[in-house]
């Protein structure tokens, strides 16, 4: 397909395009119109930008105005070609989705990524569930929400947080931690995209999940089985019998997006136990994942706990940015930490636990 922008822009001055032939390698066919519709809408919020209120252009010189063709030029061009790209991007699902939440290191897992495409609609509202990526513990989904009437999406009303609502269906109860927020990148006028959190400290894979939107919007709800895709590794550590500890780690499971650490103490007391965990990379360098301190909360003992961490804006954060654990009643012990970024697995030497090393291939 090749669009040539003067068969765009019959409605528009002569001096606002140039013609140029913009080829789509996208596979996606938007139409004329649509193409036409957002090229005239970004032409006249330029206008109105360069040329002040309405009423007033008189005040612009003639150098000014050349300035605006110009940039009018350059705006239609890169109308089409981001209209190509966005609507890729979005019809494409998959690993794209996760891009803006994980940046670059998404494509560590970019094959593991799944799309369900699972949808329920009545006769105004759509929602789909458009991708996921799990490793059983924490499981991030992309659902979106489609006003069929064209109109606006408008649900100012409504917090995000409330927007949907994630169910487990099995006899283990609820989620541990749920998050959502929207993912403007990919926002049109009648469709929006929200990112979804489901954490848990027991492996869902494979349990069902029910999603549904808030009553007040619409009586929606889709079905999905949680897909841990992503391969973690398991390492068993070793126990010291030498050493009379309350606390002692049992094993160890690492995947791109966490770490799990399970453990038994004698006595429960304090804060939820736990003992340092370090990234040992191949190229040499090393991470900390949880420390003695990731769950210390004074003298009170607990049942649950965690925390996340909070960076300046531009600053890089750490790779553990969230934790969460909890104390059973058969001295059973499981605490976690969620990562800031995918981790590749194959760049990981060893993972060192209470000052042990323990190998990973």
């Amino acid at each position: 397909m090749r669009v040539r922008i003067s068969e765009l822009c019959s409605r528009l001055d002569g001096s606002f395009y140039e013609n140029m032939e913009i080829e789509n390698t996208t596979g996606l066919c938007p139409s004329q119109q649509r193409i036409a519709q957002i090229a005239r809408a970004k032409l006249r919020e330029q206008v109105e930008q360069e040329s002040g209120p309405a009423g007033g252009p008189g005040e612009k010189d003639q150098e000014k105005r050349m300035g605006m063709k110009k940039n009018s030029r350059v705006i239609l061009i890169a109308v089409v070609l981001c209209l190509f790209s966005a609507t890729a991007l979005a019809a494409s699902g998959g690993w794209e989705f996760f891009k803006p939440i994980f940046g670059s290191s998404v494509q560590n897992v970019q094959d593991d990524v799944w799309s369900p495409l699972l949808a329920d609609a009545d006769q105004t509202y759509k929602m789909t569930v458009e991708s996921m990526l799990s490793d059983g513990y924490k499981t991030n989904i992309v659902v979106s929400l489609e006003n069929l009437t064209g109109q606006a999406l408008n649900l100012q009303a409504i917090e995000v947080s409330r927007l949907f609502i994630p169910e487990a269906e099995d006899d283990a109860g609820s989620f541990d931690a749920y998050s959502c927020e929207e993912l403007p990148e990919f926002a049109g006028k009648a469709k929006k995209y929200y990112y979804l959190t489901v954490s848990s400290l027991r492996d869902c894979t494979d349990a069902p999940l029910t999603i549904s939107l808030a009553e007040t919007v619409a009586p929606l709800k889709v079905k999905v089985k949680i897909n841990g895709s992503l391969a973690a590794k398991e390492i068993k550590i070793d126990a010291k019998p030498e050493q009379e500890q309350n606390y002692c780690p049992e094993t160890v499971q690492l995947s791109p997006l966490g770490v799990l650490v399970t453990g038994r103490e004698k006595q429960a007391t304090g804060g939820l136990p736990t003992v340092p965990v370090d990234l040992l990379m191949k190229d040499g360098s090393s991470e900390e994942l949880l420390s003695e301190m990731s769950f210390d909360d004074g003298e009170e003992t607990v049942t649950g706990g965690g925390g996340a961490v909070i960076v300046d804006e531009g600053q890089e954060p750490p790779l553990v940015i969230q934790t969460m654990g909890e104390r059973n009643p058969d001295g059973k012990v499981v605490t976690t930490g969620y990562f800031s970024r995918i981790l590749n697995l194959n760049e990981v030497r060893a993972i060192r636990v209470d000052g042990t090393e323990y190998r990973l291939d």
